[in-house]
């Protein structure tokens, strides 16, 4: 790290590649963090108890709606593969239009879109196989860092995956590579990929008759609502997925997939072989959240979050320090790194047996457990983003949180945590440790 500070796992080298970040020395794997998710779950469960809704604050950015539309209603609702086909040309229509496609395109509905990628490697890519993924070039990494979901899904149908960050680098790999059936691009995480860079992956594939499936789970809206780009299916994508829980799409934890028939067709398939694909009820959700999504709503919703998180990152710059940062979606946020070095900055030490991801989620369980702050890093899945992250993009109707008591959260947990930095053992209560 800098300034002659140095944490366990800190440094570069030590960066698990499909993570995006050093592992942590207490939490070490899946099961460590799936330990520490349940116990923030049961934080949460705690002080819905005590206090009632109004002791939650999501700072998430993410909801989970499931509320139906008024129509689905009726036994034929009841029947799910009826209630399914009822719903398929609306779906198919409302999908088109929000994530783009030409003719002949279809559109199904996932549990997740963890669930449609590892379905869409198994249905197209066949073991020993390279699958390109690209990646937006991220500052601090070796060129960039894509959702951990896509290497994962590769590893499991026993294939191959190569990071790269641009249409050049593509094509260099698709040249020297006989057996590569799937390009897969991570549009917006760690950085956006620009619509020209992303119409240019999708044509030196397409040179190569190569398909291409754009992973869009936020960048469907942040890149067409915030950047005014076009929608992933009109850039030449063959299957574009986004998730309907988040960046102004206000449904239930999806996804929503559109593609070419013919890829569609064994996607399909494979879906009801896996059971990864959502019931009728999610269906109807989603098209709930379609139907009350429009362009105008998203750049309206965008720019909102964006001046909040402003006054955010303007009132937490003095206690967090210059190398805080904001957006409009991604909310206010430090790096791992650069979270270490302020969080010993304050405790006053120079050494730790910790990594940075084991401090900044005990900082996340503190302002979980103290202030009722909903954050990604403690109660996400094992691998997603551990930074220090505050969003106000999915608050609930309602809460009137001011961005003074979210500064105040933050700060006061800071403080906390850097009172026990050098106890593990208070460290891993804080982690593990559900409510009596």
């Amino acid at each position: 790290m800098s300034n002659g500070i140095s944490s366990v796992g800190s440094h570069s080298q030590n960066v698990d590649t499909v993570l995006g970040h050093a592992p942590g020395v207490i939490l070490n794997d899946e099961v460590a963090e799936y330990r520490c998710v349940r116990a923030a779950q049961k934080v949460m469960l705690h002080r819905c108890r005590q206090s009632g809704i109004d002791g939650l604050h999501n700072l998430m950015g993410l909801v989970d709606d499931s509320t139906v539309p008024d129509f689905f209603n009726g036994p034929e609702y009841r029947e799910r593969y009826l209630g399914t086909l009822l719903m398929e040309d609306e779906l198919t229509e409302l999908a088109i239009r929000h994530l783009g496609g030409g003719e002949g395109f279809t559109a199904l509905v996932f549990n997740r879109v963890t669930a449609a990628t590892t379905t869409i490697v198994q249905s197209l890519v066949p073991p020993g196989s390279l699958i390109p993924y690209v990646v937006p070039p991220y500052p601090g990494s070796s060129g960039g860092h894509g959702h951990p979901s896509v290497p994962r899904a590769v590893e499991i149908a026993g294939s191959r995956w190569e990071q790269v960050t641009t249409s050049q680098d593509l094509g260099m790999l698709l040249e020297n590579e006989k057996s590569v059936p799937l390009v897969v691009v991570c549009s917006s995480y760690r950085g956006t990929l620009g619509e020209e860079a992303l119409q240019a992956v999708c044509e030196e594939a397409h040179g190569r008759g190569v398909p291409v499936y754009v992973d869009d789970a936020s960048g469907a809206r942040t890149r067409v609502a915030e950047y005014g780009q076009r929608p992933a299916g009109d850039l030449g994508a063959d299957l574009v997925i986004t998730s309907c829980d988040k960046s102004a799409l206000f449904g239930p934890r999806a996804g929503l997939l559109v593609g070419r028939a013919d890829l569609m067709e064994r996607i399909g398939a494979r879906a009801g072989m896996l059971g990864t694909e959502a019931r009728p009820s999610v269906m109807a959700a989603v098209v709930r959240a379609l139907r009350e999504y429009t362009p105008e709503k998203g750049k309206y919703l965008f720019a909102q979050w964006l001046d909040r998180h402003r006054r955010l990152w303007e009132l937490a710059r003095p206690l967090l320090g210059e190398r805080l940062q904001y957006g409009g979606y991604n909310g206010v946020y430090l790096s791992l790194d650069d979270f270490m070095d302020l969080l010993m900055k304050r405790a006053n030490v120079t050494e730790t047996g910790l990594a940075p991801v084991d401090a900044s989620v005990a900082h996340a369980m503190l302002m979980l457990r103290n202030h009722g702050f909903m954050t990604v890093a403690p109660l996400h899945y094992p691998g997603a983003s551990k930074l220090m992250n505050v969003k106000v993009n999915a608050l609930r109707p309602g809460d009137d949180i001011t961005d003074e008591t979210i500064v105040e959260g933050v700060s006061k947990s800071l403080d906390t945590l850097a009172g026990i930095i050098t106890d593990r053992s208070a460290i891993e209560q804080v982690l593990f440790e559900s409510p009596a």
